[in-house]
C-alpha cells in the first residue's frame, strides 16, 4: 500500500473514532445535565443555550418586583451558576470526561 493511501486510511479511522468518542462523551454530559434539579437545568439553558443576560435570567427565574431585588437575584443566580459549573466539572472528571 502506498504511503499516501495509508495516510488517508489513518485519517479516516481517526475521524470515525473521534466522532464516536465525541458522541459518547456528549451522551454522558447530557446525562449529567439531566440529573440536575429542574431549577439548575433551567439556569443552564437560559444562560448558556439562550445566552441571556443575568438581569433577564433573574426576571425569568426569580419572583422580583423592584430593580434592587432584580440586581440581588441576578447576583445570587450568578453565584449559583458558578457553583453549578464547579459541580458539573467535578462530576465530568469523575466520569472520565475531563483530564
Amino acid at each position: 500500500m502506498p504511503l499516501s493511501e495509508a495516510g488517508e486510511l489513518a485519517h479516516q479511522v481517526r475521524t470515525r473514532t473521534w466522532t464516536w468518542l465525541r458522541s459518547e462523551a456528549q451522551d454522558k454530559l447530557d446525562q449529567l445535565r439531566n440529573e440536575l434539579p429542574e431549577e439548575d437545568h433551567q439556569l443552564l439553558v437560559l444562560r448558556i443555550s439562550r445566552r441571556m443576560e443575568w438581569q433577564d435570567v433573574a426576571r425569568v427565574m426569580g419572583n422580583v418586583d423592584s430593580p434592587g431585588s432584580l440586581t440581588r437575584e441576578a447576583a445570587r443566580l450568578r453565584k449559583r451558576f458558578q457553583l453549578l459549573k464547579t459541580r458539573l466539572r467535578e462530576r465530568a472528571r469523575e466520569q472520565g470526561l475531563l483530564d
